[in-house]
């Protein structure tokens, strides 16, 4: 059964914010009832919305027993309401019914996920809270613009007061889509998400990825969770002490990202990855003045390596360039006139260097951009979290010379490593014996100091005695490559112990013991 009450259209519905704009257009109705509207301060509610309630499931409900009723709502599973033994003082004939442009969310950056839901009777009373599971789809999100699925809110609305709130979630089965909840009284119930929300994959940037943020100049006030800041992710770099820099570079000397920012122009900055919030609760964005949104890479064309050396070798040209004077400050209007090549803003160095690499065959990451809005957003929207294609760190070669010998057998190890990215972007090479030993003592460097020939050619290396307590006779020294993106790679090499064997008057036959263990971490 259908009931439309009808009393006009808002501007927010005709645009289509939050309040279900997509809705508008409803079909044939086989049963139309006048406004059921029990109060006055209901009607002011309803004024300028034009809100259809579709009845799914009618069942009664036992006072005694409690009971389930479920319906379906074009998801995988069911729309549950569990009611508890003696949560009704009465029996109750229950209805769950699909509602069509509902009153708008309190805030436009907040949008329904999946379907809005009428729990009837209205006026019902409960000695327990009842429980309802509400499934969505992968679908509902996308749609609705909300990418994370742990972030998922429940709503329900007031038809006295005309207020949307908060409800308490039970939790949320991310593998299945569904948010469960507690329910106290009857009314509208939905998902709410916010749109542009960071989703739970931040990515892992590789140089030439981008990396997004929330707007900085008020704090994410006025875009709510929609990119507004971007830079470029150049790996982690030693910073000269030439051009522009955040504070934070100057001090401790190195960067990892290149942006141009208002006021500043085009500067080295460095970027805590992930500098996420730990809670994605509403009103949180307002508490930061800018919050990373993650580091994002091409959802349509791979970037080469050479394209991505490019790319950096682009910003980093750019650096101390004015950022576009105030006739595109905001607007963005065309994006020809922020991408230098004297002056730019964020996303007109991005798109830039993009173009100049030639990704996309030349049109950077928003195709064809000269005749249309070129912003934060837009881009966001042509990019996934980074990391689908990593660059891992390169072992050319391992040895241990010698590799056989006895306890007392000074032992040089060595590893040979590179980096597509140079070896700038190596972090650490460790060592650990197969018993999980590491010896602080004898760090393995590529710095010239014990045992190591040359530094910085990417031969690590150490010098020491073996020792060791291998009653197999084998020492397993097991070398771990580390990159700034915090991908490994891994080589075993063995040292096998030899036989001593000594022959005193009695030709007495030994096997020399294995005494303490010397080898450690590289």
């Amino acid at each position: 059964m259908k009931k439309l009450i009808i009393v006009g259209l808002s501007l927010l519905s005709l645009f289509g914010c939050s309040g279900g704009g997509d809705n508008l257009s409803q079909a044939p109705v086989s049963e139309t009832t006048a406004p059921q509207i029990p109060s006055t301060q209901t009607q002011a509610i309803f004024k300028n919305f034009s809100t259809t309630i579709t009845t799914v499931a009618n069942q009664t409900v036992d006072a005694f027993l409690g009971g389930v009723v479920s319906a379906n709502v074009g998801t995988v599973s069911d729309v549950k309401l569990t009611v508890p033994v003696g949560a009704l003082n009465q029996d109750t004939a229950i209805t769950i019914s699909m509602v069509d442009n509902p009153q708008a969310l309190p805030k436009p950056e907040l949008n329904f996920v999946g379907k809005i839901l009428d729990l009837g009777p209205d006026g019902t009373e409960f000695n327990k809270s009842a429980t309802i599971e509400i499934p969505f789809t992968d679908k509902d999100l996308e749609t609705a613009g909300v990418e994370s699925k742990t972030s998922l809110k429940l709503y329900s609305f007031s038809k006295s007061t005309g207020v949307w709130s908060e409800e308490k979630i039970v939790s949320i089965d991310t593998l299945n889509n569904i948010v469960t909840g507690q329910v106290n009284h009857f009314s509208f119930y939905a998902l709410v998400g916010l749109s542009g929300m960071p989703p739970e994959d931040l990515g892992t940037p590789q140089p030439g990825d981008l990396l997004f943020k929330l707007t900085s100049y008020d704090g994410g006030k006025t875009s709510g969770w929609v990119p507004a800041h971007v830079g470029v992710f150049t790996g982690e770099k030693k910073y000269d002490g030439k051009g522009l820099a955040t504070p934070y570079v100057v001090f401790f000397g190195k960067y990892n990202t290149v942006e141009s920012m208002i006021g500043v122009g085009v500067r080295y900055a460095y970027y805590n990855i992930p500098n996420t919030i730990e809670s994605y609760l509403i009103d949180a964005r307002f508490e930061y003045d800018s919050v990373y949104m993650g580091a994002r890479e091409l959802k349509f064309d791979d970037v080469t390596m050479d394209q991505r050396k490019k790319i950096i070798e682009f910003v980093e040209n750019q650096i101390s360039k004015p950022y576009v004077d105030y006739r595109t400050l905001y607007g963005l209007r065309d994006g020809k006139y922020v991408k230098g090549p004297d002056a730019f803003n964020c996303v007109g160095l991005a798109e830039a260097a993009y173009e100049f690499a030639g990704v996309h065959n030349g049109y950077g990451i928003v195709a064809n951009d000269d005749n249309e809005l070129l912003s934060p957003a837009k881009m966001y929207a042509q990019t996934k979290p980074a990391g689908g294609n990593v660059v891992l760190p390169v072992i050319e070669w391992a040895s241990l010379s010698p590799d056989w010998g006895t306890t007392q057998t000074e032992m040089l190890a060595q590893i040979s490593v590179s980096h597509e990215y140079g070896l700038d972007f190596i972090e650490s090479v460790t060592y650990m014996t197969d018993n999980g030993f590491i010896d602080p003592n004898i760090p393995i460097n590529d710095q010239g100091l014990y045992g190591d020939i040359k530094a910085g050619d990417g031969i690590y290396s150490a010098k020491a005695q073996v020792g060791g307590n291998q009653s197999d006779g084998v020492l397993g020294l097991n070398f771990a490559v580390t990159d700034k993106n915090g991908k490994s790679i891994s080589i075993r090499k063995e040292f096998k112990y030899v036989i001593v064997i000594t022959v005193p008057v009695n030709y007495y036959v030994s096997k020399k013991p294995i005494s303490e263990n010397t080898w450690g971490k590289l």
